[in-house]
């Protein structure tokens, strides 16, 4: 899990596999699960039942979770670049804006508690609701993100995320909750998905949003580059070396954030329609089949 997670957080840095560094930490991460695997299967009393995987909604609720923390991982990712690449906010100032996802979270687990301890609804239109809060958070930072922007223009997009955390989160511990057999099994579940949750996922969303970034930053310097040099400057009244590494810099940055925010509201747009799709109840399963005309008429006749 720790060799998994240095992979995805440093292999940006280090050029993924291309470096040897990497490859030897792959390796010994393909040792280790073979291992963790063989004690899983052959231990009397292991950790974690693989039978736990043949419970029902126990797979679903994992492949869930790492669609949500694949979509979470943006924030943890562009609002750090922003924060302290672009604007250079202090780690205080930082922290503090990050606090106004707590009442966002308050909310949802409201809602939380509402939507299946009072009136018992399906899960399914309560995990889309929740997409659809990190789409509205994503499309917020998407027309909002600037250098001259305020930071407290950001809060209520920060508001929206700890929303839809404050909803995903505990909804799909209650699933887990629902779908096992004992309390035991329950807690495996739980490590499983504190795992993929804490580590893996985040991890990855990390590693995944890093290498898009620094693709589409590459991209964007190259091709505006290309304008630039075709552009007559007078040096002795303009500092070239200053705007590239302060303006051009920082507004290439700000572009690649919102290239990278855009393709988040797509996705986190069709997992939301996903979810609420599936909570569309079976209609025609419903409807009573209507008898042949000549059927009909025959009980109509007879008094039936």
């Amino acid at each position: 899990m720790l060799l998994l997670s240095y992979i995805f957080v440093y292999g940006d840095h280090y050029r993924w596999f291309a470096c040897q560094h990497i490859r030897i930490v792959g390796v010994f991460t393909l040792v280790f699960a073979v291992l963790t695997l063989y004690r899983l299967l052959h231990n009397r009393y292991p950790y974690v039942e693989l039978q736990l995987l043949k419970c029902r909604n126990v797979v679903p609720i994992l492949i869930v979770t790492f669609l949500a923390e694949l979509a979470f991982g943006a924030e943890h990712t562009l609002e750090e670049i922003l924060y302290s690449e672009v604007t250079g906010l202090e780690e205080l100032t930082k922290e503090s804006q990050y606090l106004w996802a707590l009442p966002g979270m308050l909310v949802g687990i409201a809602l939380d508690l509402y939507w299946l301890k009072v009136q018992k609804w399906k899960v399914w239109k309560l995990i889309g609701i929740a997409f659809l809060s990190i789409s509205a958070y994503t499309l917020i930072m998407y027309t909002t993100v600037g250098i001259g922007v305020n930071i407290e223009q950001y809060r209520f997009a920060i508001l929206l995320r700890g929303f839809g955390y404050g909803i995903l989160a505990p909804t799909l511990m209650w699933a887990l909750n629902e779908s096992v057999p004992s309390l035991e099994q329950f807690f495996m579940g739980l490590f499983l998905f504190n795992i993929l949750h804490m580590y893996l996922a985040g991890a990855m969303g990390y590693g995944f949003y890093t290498t898009i970034f620094s693709h589409f930053l590459n991209a964007d310097m190259q091709h505006y580059g290309q304008q630039l040099t075709l552009t007559h400057l007078d040096f002795s009244h303009f500092n070239f070396g200053e705007f590239m590494s302060g303006t051009y810099l920082h507004s290439m940055m700000l572009v690649a954030i919102k290239q990278v925010y855009g393709y988040v509201i797509w996705f986190s747009l069709t997992l939301a329609s996903l979810f609420l799709l599936l909570d569309i109840p079976a209609v025609r399963t419903n409807i009573r089949k209507v008898p042949r005309w000549p059927v009909f008429a025959i009980e109509f006749l007879s008094g039936k």
